[in-house]
This record gives structure tokens, C-alpha cells and sequence, in this order.
């Protein structure tokens, strides 16, 4: 009897549960870009392939935040 009454719950309240999923869902894909991009930006490769590695210290820091800026406003 009890099994029935939670049952019950969770389908009278299967709306709020999508809605936390798709939360969840969103953010850890966001979250998920956020931290790749880190990670894509201190490779070699990328920096060599792109130039980046000929600039100055304050040129770089400059690029890769506006790289970071720019994925994370196309995110939202």
C-alpha cells in the first residue's frame, strides 16, 4: 500500500521532476563546455595551429578570455 501512495506522488508531481531534470540536464552540459574549453586552450596543438604561442603573455590571457567569453555567451 505504501509503494502505491508514492506512486501516486511521483506521478502527480512527474511535471516539477521533469523540470528538475532538465535543470540538472542543462546545467551539467554547460558545465560540461566550461571546463573543456580550459582544457582545449592550454593544449599545444591548438595554440600552435592557431598562433597563439607567438603572442605575448598579455595577448594570450586577452585571447583566451575572449575565446572563454564567447562560449560562454553562445551557451546561454
Amino acid at each position: 500500500m505504501i509503494w502505491r501512495k508514492e506512486v501516486r506522488e511521483t506521478i502527480q508531481y512527474r511535471n516539477a521532476y521533469f523540470l528538475a531534470y532538465s535543470a540538472t540536464a542543462g546545467y551539467v552540459c554547460f558545465g560540461w563546455d566550461i571546463g573543456l574549453i580550459g582544457g582545449v586552450l592550454a593544449l599545444p596543438s591548438f595554440t600552435h595551429y592557431f598562433g597563439i604561442d607567438q603572442e605575448s603573455s598579455d595577448a594570450r590571457a586577452t585571447l583566451s578570455g575572449n575565446i572563454v567569453s564567447v562560449l560562454t555567451a553562445g551557451g546561454l
